[in-house]
């Protein structure tokens, strides 16, 4: 993500379609990436390095597991509210 300034008035709709058509060419290429496949060298190099990805996954899912815990407790709380009344 970046942020240009051309010092010029550029049009939304010619903005809004390169943005549409950048878009579209460069989600199903990061997608393609995304596959590993049993001879990926992408897969070799986290086999190789399991110690430092496993860290990076404990962290994300961590993350998650916060996130959803704080999404249920404000649930909760709005249902004891709710039943208060």
């Amino acid at each position: 993500m970046f942020n240009c300034d051309p010092k010029t008035y550029v049009p939304y709709r010619l903005l809004n379609w390169f943005s549409g058509q950048f878009i579209s060419n460069f989600l199903p290429k990061l997608l393609g990436a995304a596959k590993f496949t049993k001879d990926s060298p992408y897969l070799k190099r986290i086999d190789e390095k399991k110690d430092f990805y496993d860290r990076i996954k404990d962290k994300i899912l961590r993350k998650q597991n916060v996130a959803s815990q704080n999404e249920s407790d404000k649930n909760l709380s709005s249902d004891s509210k709710e039943n208060e009344k």
